[in-house]
């Protein structure tokens, strides 16, 4: 099966091979990283990120269940601490030989506005169990990303986007949050209240402590009507900007076209 890791691993070893002879050859064949091992010579337990490009050995593994253990555990667990959610990123934001922090034990919707249409919810919680829980409450978000593995919080913290012109990233569309920081401390911030602290916290990287929960700015559910047809491509290139133009005044900005082979109709109401 074709997955966009290969993709990138492949493209890499096309690069290397013309560009290198014989040692792009050598990438092209060892293109996928070698399989480490499970443990160390203390005994520890390998970490890898989904592309198997990142890992590390942590001294400890934690997965505290309430604010509280969060907080304690901050306080005093092997530094650096690295929170971890599906291991997405590219980057080397979680490798750690310290506390590797999962937050699989806080998941799950906290309370809902239905009038102001915002949800507060656990920020362990995945993406894929996320869509569910709003639509139990009526809502949606306005916008997700292609990979529905990740956690919310880890979403956030790299600044995932979605796809679609004027369609904001992940972060754009919270509130408010609640985040413990490095010393043990629970602050909660808005736009209004520590602004400073929640602009840079939606997008920290996890330098300013670890999100624990998140109000997200929500639009009413709806039912969308899909059909799927084979549509020639030199026509849906020619109609595509009278069918974004028509999307645009019905529903916002249209969805992405993909091979040329689909028409996603207006949503509906959910009701």
């Amino acid at each position: 099966m074709t997955t966009r890791r290969k993709v990138l691993l492949g493209g890499a070893g096309v690069l290397a091979l013309g560009a290198g002879g014989l040692v792009g050859r050598r990438v092209w064949l060892d293109r996928e990283p070698a399989a480490l091992p499970a443990t160390d010579a203390q005994g520890r337990v390998v970490w890898q990120n989904w592309s198997g490009l990142e890992h590390s050995y942590p001294a400890q593994r934690a997965a505290p269940a309430s604010d509280a253990e969060l907080a304690e555990l901050m306080r005093r667990a092997p530094v650096p601490i690295r929170p971890v959610g599906a291991g997405h990123s590219f980057t080397a934001l979680v490798p750690t030989d310290g506390t590797l922090l999962s937050m699989d034990r806080m998941t799950g919707l906290v309370s809902h506005d239905a009038t102001a249409m915002t949800a507060t919810v656990r920020a362990g919680t995945r993406l894929s169990a996320l869509g569910p829980a709003l639509a139990a409450i009526g809502q949606e978000m306005p916008n997700l990303p292609d990979i529905n593995k990740q956690t919310l919080a880890g979403a956030m913290a790299t600044a995932t986007h979605g796809t679609g012109k004027g369609l904001t990233a992940l972060h754009g569309e919270v509130t408010a949050l609640k985040l413990v920081t490095p010393a043990g401390e629970i602050v909660q911030c808005s736009r209004d209240t520590k602004p400073e602290l929640f602009h840079s916290a939606r997008v920290g990287l996890g330098a300013f402590g670890v999100l624990s929960e998140v109000t997200l700015a929500n639009k009413p559910l709806t039912r969308v009507r899909k059909e799927v047809r084979l549509v020639d491509t030199d026509a849906l290139l020619k109609d595509w900007p009278a069918l974004a133009a028509r999307r645009n005044r019905r529903t916002g900005p249209p969805a992405r076209a993909g091979s040329g082979c689909r028409y996603a109709d207006e949503p509906q109401d959910a009701a």
